[in-house]
């Protein structure tokens, strides 16, 4: 290059120098913009992983909270069916103590 310009006037070197310096600047400043472009690239497809996992684990969260759900109204239920039948056993029972009770009277006299 430097042999090219030795039968250059002056001024012409310096404007071919100066634009081989811009030249050379862009070229770095186009590298440099390259790597930041891959860098967030790689930025963008962590993100996206991380996205795709949490949407995962919303899932099974979900899931799990509707397996909860279905438990808790099968225990409510099955609470209400045990209280209904403890319930009929405690009148059961009255009922055979107040039987008692009047035989027991009724023997008695």
């Amino acid at each position: 290059e430097a042999k090219a310009l030795e039968g250059m006037p002056s001024d012409a070197q310096e404007t071919i120098q100066s634009y081989m310096s811009r030249v050379s600047t862009l070229e770095k400043d186009a590298e440099e913009k390259n790597t930041i472009n891959h860098q967030l690239e790689h930025a963008v497809e962590v993100e996206k992983t991380k996205i795709g996992s949490l949407q995962e684990d919303i899932t099974r969260l979900d899931t799990t909270v509707n397996d909860l759900n279905e438990k808790l109204s099968k225990a409510k239920s099955g609470s209400a069916a045990e209280s209904k039948a403890l319930l009929i056993r405690c009148q059961e029972a009255e009922k055979s103590k107040l039987l008692l009770e009047e035989t027991t009277k009724s023997e008695a006299v």
